[in-house]
């Protein structure tokens, strides 16, 4: 959460994170449901190849 509340206020980037466990049953916001809506909104409405281009898969980065 540190991480991401850095990237929001350091580079002006909209940032948001949920974060799932498989050992609890709910689930971490942050920084609140309606704005990690907000982002995910506008992520939505970006062009097919921008959404590609800005993803990031952790797996692939190891």
């Amino acid at each position: 959460m540190k991480k991401v509340s850095e990237l929001n206020n350091l580079c002006d980037v909209p940032a948001c994170a949920i974060i799932y466990s498989l050992y609890d049953t709910q689930h971490e916001i942050w920084p609140s449901s309606l704005q990690v809506q907000c982002v995910l909104k506008k992520f939505k409405t970006m062009p097919e190849m921008e959404q590609s281009r800005k993803m990031v898969n952790r797996e692939e980065n190891n």
